[in-house]
């Protein structure tokens, strides 16, 4: 766009912006986004943005030599670092780079190397046990940890890995059991009074949950996801000024945690600082491309600006990913496609969104909104009173049944 000045970019969209450009797909794992705000809206609609996550099988190869495979190459750096020189403390230091880069399977590879050679090392099952989870093999990852705990009821390792385990799959009392578990095998153990904040917070106890998240920081106070979950905590009861300090200290020690960035994007939201929220969601999405509630907290935020395209490319990269939030994404793209007049896309969505979770309310209603605009009175009632089925109390879907019936 001739003229057109750039707001809330960063460096690191210029990669991905210009690899669009070229009529490249951008890499997913790229740490930032193509900028559309500054293209021109007929260029994007006739050549939408594509995404890949093919680029890590790319192999460049000098002519005249054999190609390098990718794990000879992984390996050759990681001797060139010592992480590999022979030994089991090598292997599991190269299992846990294979963890902390995402790539779980390999990871198992090794920690079943390591327990080839010998059965009873216990932290080679727990590495396993937390790579099977990761791969989403629960089952597997519980039974090892399970294991481990026979042999040894007091390892803490163990037992934190289970409290995570059930957190992430929101099974608070479960979780809350193994977090108390830790605390009794060490009282002063921040990890274990996080856990138990977590539990607590998943469950709604939310005063709870901050007396055990300051004794967390208390007992560790480098736990960045403490600060932060107390900065959430206290912007979800308007204690602004409070959630903002508890943020700042959060993103002080955990810069490169994408769920710190986004809380403060939460923050800030409440205090009424829309640029600086965009800006932190925007940071979230780049630290963590999987992270789907970044995308839909710079969504939100852009469609009430009316940034309508920039809305639909991360609505639909939300979409794409696999989340409890999918059905959100969709009813958030169908709303920026209904904004910019594209009735049959937004029906769409929103039918996607009702497909993907039955049970979610605002899809349903703005389809109903959609079918009365189009004088489809019978379809939109019909949706008014699903909602109504679901939640008899909903204010929204009563209001315009009632003026539908007057």
């Amino acid at each position: 766009k001739q003229g057109f000045k750039l707001s809330n970019a960063s460096v690191l969209d210029v990669a991905p912006t210009v690899m669009y450009l070229l009529g490249l797909p951008v890499d997913r794992k790229m740490k930032g986004r193509v900028l559309v705000d500054a293209i021109d809206e007929a260029y994007l609609k006739q050549y939408p943005v594509r995404y890949s996550a093919a680029y890590d099988s790319v192999l460049a190869s000098t002519p005249g030599k054999a190609p390098v495979t990718q794990d000879e190459a992984l390996k050759a750096k990681l001797i060139s670092l010592g992480y590999v020189a022979g030994g089991s403390g090598s292997l599991v230091n190269l299992a846990n780079f294979y963890h902390r880069s995402g790539q779980y399977a390999k990871a198992i590879e090794v920690w079943k190397k390591l327990l080839e050679e010998n059965p009873g090392d216990v932290g080679a099952q727990i590495g396993l046990s937390n790579a099977y989870f990761e791969l989403g093999r629960e089952d597997e990852a519980i039974r090892g940890l399970t294991e481990v705990l026979k042999r040894d009821p007091r390892n803490l390792e163990a037992i934190r890995s289970l409290a995570t385990i059930h957190l992430r799959r929101g099974r608070a009392e479960d979780a809350l059991a193994f977090a108390q578990k830790g605390i009794v095998v060490d009282p002063q153990d921040g990890q274990s009074y996080l856990n138990k904040a977590s539990a607590l917070q998943l469950m709604g106890r939310h005063s709870e949950a901050v007396e055990q998240y300051l004794l967390a920081i208390r007992f560790s106070p480098d736990l960045a996801e403490a600060y932060a979950n107390v900065a959430q905590i206290y912007s979800d009861q308007g204690n602004n000024e409070a959630a903002l300090a508890m943020a700042h200290k959060a993103l002080e020690l955990g810069s490169d945690k994408a769920e710190v960035h986004y809380v403060m994007g939460r923050v800030l939201e409440s205090c009424g600082e829309q640029d600086e929220a965009l800006e932190s969601y925007l940071i979230a999405s780049q630290l963590d491309p999987q992270f789907v509630l970044a995308y839909i907290g710079a969504g939100s935020i852009l469609i009430a600006r009316s940034k309508l395209d920039s809305a639909i490319i991360l609505a639909t990269e939300a979409g794409e990913l696999e989340s409890p939030y999918r059905s959100y994404a969709y009813d958030m793209r169908g709303t920026a496609y209904f904004m910019k007049g594209n009735i049959s896309q937004a029906k769409q969505d929103y039918r996607k969104a009702i497909e993907i979770d039955n049970n979610y309310l605002p899809a349903r209603i703005n389809l109903a909104k959609v079918y009365l605009n189009e004088g489809k009175r019978r379809e939109g009632i019909e949706q008014l009173e699903a909602v109504l089925s679901l939640d008899p109390g909903n204010r929204e879907a009563r209001r315009l049944l009632d003026n539908l019936r007057k």
